[in-house]
């Protein structure tokens, strides 16, 4: 915990999994993992769909 009361999200996370880790830190895990993995879709669909437009006005 910090000074002001609050923890941040990797601080609570290491102190459950040091008492054991348990199926609020596995969905919490399994979320992250499915945002994270959603933006890196995101970015890759719009960073081909740029480089698409960009070849078509090139010629």
């Amino acid at each position: 915990m910090t000074g002001n009361g609050f923890s941040t999200l990797s601080v609570e996370i290491y102190s459950r999994a040091r008492q054991g880790i348990n199926l609020e830190i596995n969905a919490l895990s399994t979320l992250m993992f499915i945002f994270v993995m959603v933006l890196v879709l995101i970015y890759y669909v719009i960073t081909n769909h740029k480089s698409h437009i960009g070849k078509g006005r090139a010629q």
